[in-house]
């Protein structure tokens, strides 16, 4: 063991530590964005140029490593404390919790990270940065659509700061960014690997990288200018949609309270009859505001119907919604409820991507979910738009804004504005809400769309098609808001998912792969 950690293990240490710190620094509450280039160059030195390797099992154990950390790093704190408060546990089933997800979700894909990225080693230096960008986009794209499906903090999410680089998320969705960035850093780590002595054709051929390092940022920057190029001239369009929003910051220990719900239903409709609000619209109240059965509760919506009628906006407000089986089972939808001014029927839209541990339950916990398990909800059918005043409105609950393939498929169906209700009290200390809030800005981007976000606490804003945020309310006190949005022109490129280049990436990994096992069989 000492002979491990003073020679190859000592270098995977390193690595590991410096790729873990750098990667927490680029969420909030830190927002270092330009580490996003820097923070997979250790591990790309580890695994391509490095003569200290710790053999197969040691890569593996340091990808995981560095996936457990990381993650640890960038949402532990918030999530133990919302493990602690939200469900009353205490430290230990908590901080158990807290580990368990973060393995489960994060840590485990990034275990055959460097071991396929070894065996590029024998490849051309160019095929080494693209095979380890493609590496990189394979193992977070895995993570998004296996198991747990997390996408919270995937590299490419850090650059959503920058105005100029993150407009690129237009032609190949966040997984562009992701794998621009694994290859700056590879391209950092091979430059600095030119540096060492004595390695004959090697040394030189490394030398090639630092055509990446100058390459990738001009056109990533020229790729972000041009993809607004289109839309600068209409960035001020004349059709607008005035929507107000109701930050009521109810905490949640009290916001599931049965005796507290009619002081809950005060609040907001006084909250909505704010001078502030006035000639709004539409008018938007958070995720779960009224924690009931809103269907079932025919006097509750009544009073609705009449606030809508009274103010003459639209109301789109998130309560719940129940029906029963053929069998007579309840099932149970996180949903949104649309009622315009003189109406005498109401629109619903039910949240299709269910928040884990909290709403459902993955998988793997069959024996649990064999029990009864109060907080089980039933998955929405699938999208729905509201009009108003000739607007498209594509509602998104919550963890929905973090799935691409929601909001552009809303997008497909014509959809102008996406407008997110969500409840982060569950958060409420740390950075959780901001880092979520963060990384939805990414669907405007993508779909060319206006986005306004209401959440029960914060963090409720405007963004606009660039994803710049227009405008935003106070975190963690009851405020409202009237955001001015403007349409913007659909965008050229949205027609092939974002999904696409992932695909792409996961394609050209395995084929550079492939090419590393022929070169290793030469040699070997």
């Amino acid at each position: 063991m000492k002979v491990w950690l003073a020679g190859p293990g000592a270098a995977a240490v390193v690595c590991v530590a410096l790729s873990s710190v750098l990667f927490i620094a680029l969420y909030p509450p830190f927002n270092f964005w330009p580490l996003a280039f820097v923070a997979t160059a250790p591990f790309a030195w580890l695994a391509l140029c490095s003569d200290r390797s710790p053999g197969t099992l040691g890569l593996l154990v340091a990808g995981g490593l560095f996936g457990w950390i990381a993650s640890l790093g960038i949402v532990g704190p918030w999530m133990f404390l919302a493990a602690s408060e939200y469900f009353g546990w205490s430290w230990l089933p908590s901080a158990a919790l807290t580990g368990l997800v973060t393995a489960t979700n994060v840590a485990v894909y990034y275990l055959p990270l460097l071991p396929c990225a070894r065996v590029l080693r024998n490849l051309g230096v160019h095929a080494r940065i693209a095979g380890f960008a493609s590496l990189w986009v394979a193992c977070e794209f895995s993570r998004a659509n296996l198991l747990g499906e997390n996408v919270w903090a995937l590299l490419g999410q850090s650059l959503g700061p920058s105005l100029l680089f993150s407009q690129v998320a237009e032609v190949g969705g966040i997984w562009i960014l992701s794998w621009c960035a694994a290859a700056w850093g590879a391209a950092l780590a091979l430059s600095c690997c030119s540096l060492m002595p004595a390695r004959g054709k090697r040394v030189r051929a490394e030398k090639g990288a630092t055509i990446w390092l100058l390459a990738l940022p001009l056109l990533m920057a020229a790729g972000g200018y041009l993809a607004t190029a289109p839309y600068r001239e209409q960035a001020a369009s004349t059709e607008t949609l005035r929507v107000a929003v109701v930050q009521s910051n109810i905490g949640k220990a009290d916001l599931w309270r049965r005796e507290s719900q009619p002081g809950h239903i005060e609040r907001h409709i006084e909250l909505s009859r704010s001078p502030e609000l006035v000639g709004a619209d539409l008018l938007v109240w958070p995720e779960n505001a009224l924690p009931v059965m809103l269907d079932a509760n025919h006097d509750l919506r009544g009073r609705l119907q009449a606030l809508s009628t009274e103010l003459g906006v639209a109301l789109l407000v998130g309560a719940q919604r129940g029906i029963a089986d053929r069998d007579g089972k309840a099932r149970r939808f996180v949903s949104a409820y649309f009622f315009v001014p003189g109406g005498s029927s109401y629109q619903v839209y039910d949240k299709v991507k269910l928040l884990p541990y909290v709403e459902t339950l993955p998988w793997w916990t069959g024996i649990v979910r064999n029990m009864e398990w109060d907080s089980s909800y039933s998955r929405g059918a699938g999208p729905v738009l509201f009009e108003v005043k000739g607007w498209r409105i594509a509602p998104l609950i919550c963890f929905e804004a973090l799935y691409p393939e929601y909001a552009w498929s809303m997008r497909q169906r014509g959809a102008d504005l996406l407008l997110n209700l969500s409840n982060d009290s569950w958060f409420d200390h740390g950075a959780g809400p901001e880092q979520h809030f963060a990384m939805t800005v990414f669907r405007s981007i993508e779909e060319r769309v206006p986005m306004v976000r209401v959440a029960n606490s914060g963090i409720s804003a405007a963004v606009d098609w660039s994803g710049r945020v227009v405008g935003r309310l106070p975190a963690r006190r009851a405020a409202v808001a009237m955001f001015v949005v403007h349409k913007a022109p659909r965008t050229p490129w949205r027609w092939v998912p974002g999904e696409s280049f992932a695909w792409m990436s996961l394609v050209l990994a395995f084929a550079l792969l492939l090419a590393g096992v022929h070169r290793m069989r030469d040699w070997g």
